[in-house]
């Protein structure tokens, strides 16, 4: 089978060597290939040449050029004629790898090059692959202290110790016959054994040099298969976006029929041991979707989908967190069902889900007693979400004028839990989110009602939530252009509201509660901000107010308000030169005391790019608050400079980088509790060195 990937455009005659005038036939060229879009690098590939031009019109040359033209190489030595055309001699030099254009010339015998055509030729790489790629990165951080002095306080950062970091990551692309597979791997190392990825879970046994994450993604068509790191689930009440280590498949069944399946670690993990994630019995979630789209000729617009989730879960936390936890077990199953219009103006995402929860006997916590075992429950949770896109349109000037509401309901029935996804049970809600944009102007506005105790047990507290908050945001400076120039010195205006009513709505039977113990608390928060964006600096002005209203009975008086004052301005002083100061001032009143704490922080931050290649940071700051009547006083400094020499060194498309820095660290705390304690400080300065590296 010939396969024809170019012919020649000429359209009667090509006229080579000017002065000459020598019209040739065009000739028809093409490439024998066996009939391999892709052949392998000792292909005997054959270049066919129907109507070949004559000796006294010269040779014909051959040259494998890149696709983007950047490079060519002469291979017309490679080439040995047949009684067809020219063949390719792989047993001289293998083809090279990767997509090439064979151009093929006719050199005149006075030494005049003129183009024929050019035919496309791709070529497998090693193991038999259409595209091979492997990006490595390897980036090293050693620091150190040079000199210093002082306690380190307790807000300092832990710079006193010589430390080198370092992280690899690999990636890979291997393509061939329409299977793609990719893996990557990610490796940490740390000096430090505090520092390493696993100190939290395994303390000073956890390895230095660990494996981060790690996955390797097989897909073809619709097809995927992931082992590794895998993150799967899309139903919020059952499991929702879990990332583990596992093993994921993908498949489509046809028809708008998709399956995916999944098994994984029950909670997050990294290491090197259990690289499959499955190798702690009892501490696994298996789960599979199927999922339909009802209109296959517009995907997502009527999606319905069925999970099932069976999960159990050892007292065992996740590496990066600490917790109490408890041995627990869950199966459940739900329905997903995404829907829109065709103009995908009105768009509806809900679900429904059944759990079956139980907590197995856990020795590590009984310890030896005999306890009241926790019998299994079956709850329920649904949810529905409204998006409505209102208005869709633009003014006369082109400004968009876009207005959309959100309808939200939720319901989690009491004691629902499973092992998969977290949130609060024995809880109900419901709630409307407003957006509006009218040009640069944007609104946003939302108000939801949450109770709990949906049981009406009398001997739990019931609780009712109301909340309002809306923000909006204006630019003057576009909305008065002139001409469509906007007003550089007009500012910003913003303006945030949020307000929360949580009350209980009775007292509780036989819980020894008296009404000064049900809640009945406001809280408003509030904010407003002008800013200046000009093109040789900016600048703002800030101001919060929060209020903590306790309304129980009792407790009329114990209230909080917090005022905020801020401004702040930076300039770009000269090319590469930014400087910022900015100043708060927060007064926090606490009126049930009858006292009031003041905080006053400023600071300076710079920013000089002396070069490309050199640049310097520096930020300084200065705290200081007290307590009327006076009780406490405390002040800290601190100071944060260093200066650091980038270099690189790039031979496309690798190469190698790195960054020498010098860094200045000081801090000093003054505190003093009136009249029981001495004024105690602390003070410490390090001057560190550090270098970082990036091979990639």
């Amino acid at each position: 089978m010939t396969t024809c990937l170019r012919r020649a455009s000429l359209a009667a005659a090509l006229a080579l060597a000017s002065g000459a005038g020598v019209l040739l036939a065009q000739p028809v060229i093409h490439l024998e290939t066996g009939g391999k879009e892709w052949v392998s690098a000792r292909t005997p590939v054959e270049v066919v040449v129907a109507s070949p031009p004559t000796a006294e019109d010269g040779r014909l040359a051959f040259l494998l050029v890149s696709p983007d033209g950047s490079s060519s190489l002469d291979v017309t030595d490679l080439f040995r004629p047949t009684e067809r055309g020219f063949v390719y001699r792989p047993e001289l030099a293998p083809l090279p790898p990767g997509e090439h254009d064979v151009a093929v010339y006719l050199v005149t015998p006075a030494g005049q090059w003129g183009e024929f055509t050019r035919v496309h030729l791709k070529v497998l790489r090693a193991g038999g692959f259409e595209t091979a790629t492997v990006v490595p990165r390897l980036d090293v951080t050693a620091e150190g202290r040079i000199t210093g002095s002082g306690t380190q306080t307790s807000l300092s950062p832990a710079v006193t110790r010589d430390k080198l970091n370092a992280q690899l990551d690999l990636q890979g692309s291997f393509v061939r016959n329409g299977w793609t597979l990719a893996p990557r791997v990610n490796v940490i190392g740390a000096s430090l054994q505090n520092e390493a990825i696993r100190f939290g879970q395994l303390g000073n046994a956890a390895p230095q040099v660990d494996l981060s994450q790690y996955a390797i993604g097989v897909t073809h068509g619709g097809f995927s298969l992931q082992l590794g790191s895998v993150i799967y689930g899309t139903e919020r009440h059952l499991l929702f976006g879990f990332v583990s280590r596992g093993v994921q498949v993908k498949a489509p069944l046809g028809g708008g029929v998709d399956v995916s399946l999944v098994a994984m670690n029950g909670s997050p993990i990294v290491g090197w041991d259990n690289p499959t994630g499955l190798q702690q019995e009892g501490h696994r979630i298996f789960a599979g979707t199927l999922g339909v789209e009802l209109l296959p000729n517009r995907p997502g617009g009527l999606r319905i989908e069925a999970i099932y989730v069976d999960g159990s879960q050892k007292p065992f936390s996740g590496f990066n967190q600490g917790a109490i936890v408890d041995a627990q077990k869950s199966q459940g199953a739900g329905l997903h069902l995404l829907a829109s219009t065709a103009s995908n103006r009105i768009r509806v995402d809900g679900g429904w889900t059944v759990s079956r929860f139980e907590n197995p006997s856990d020795p590590l916590l009984s310890q030896g007693r005999t306890l009241v075992p926790v019998e299994p429950e079956r709850r329920q949770a649904h949810y529905v979400d409204v998006f409505l896109d209102l208005l869709q349109r633009q003014t006369k000037a082109g400004a968009p004028m876009n207005v959309s509401l959100i309808l939200r309901h939720s319901r989690v029935d009491p004691q629902y839990r499973t092992v998969g996804s977290f949130f609060q049970a024995d809880r109900e809600e419901d709630g409307a989110e407003a957006n509006l944009f009218l040009g640069s102007v944007a609104a946003h506005a939302i108000y939801t009602l949450g109770e709990d105790n949906l049981d009406r047990i009398p001997s739990i507290l019931t609780t009712k939530t109301r909340r309002a908050a809306a923000n909006a945001a204006a630019p003057l400076s576009q909305l008065f252009a002139s001409g469509g120039i906007p007003r550089a010195w007009l500012p910003t205006l913003s303006y945030t509201v949020d307000r929360t009513h949580q009350f209980g709505t009775s007292v509780p039977e036989n819980g020894e509660f008296t009404a000064a113990f049900v809640p009945d608390q406001v809280t408003t928060n509030q904010t407003a901000a002008v800013d200046w964006f000009l093109p040789r600096g900016r600048g703002g002005l800030r101001y919060g107010h929060a209020h903590q209203d306790n309304r129980q009975p009792g407790r009329e008086a114990a209230d909080f308000i917090l005022n905020t004052y801020g401004a702040s301005v930076g300039v770009n002083a000269a090319r590469g030169l930014d400087v910022g100061v900015d100043a708060v001032r927060e007064e926090a009143d606490n009126l049930e005391l009858g006292q009031q704490t003041r905080t006053m922080r400023y600071g300076m931050n710079l920013v000089w790019n002396l070069s490309p290649a050199v640049a310097m940071s520096a930020l300084a700051s200065r705290s200081f608050s007290d307590q009327n009547p006076r009780a406490r006083e405390f002040e800290l400094w601190n100071a944060d400079a260093q200066i650091g020499w980038r270099f690189e060194r790039r031979r496309n498309p690798h190469g190698w980088g790195g960054r020498v820095f010098l860094r200045y660290l000081l801090q000093s705390i003054d505190n003093r509790i009136f009249p029981l304690e001495p004024q105690a400080r602390q003070h410490f300065w390090r001057v560190n060195g550090g270098l970082s590296l990036n091979l990639f």
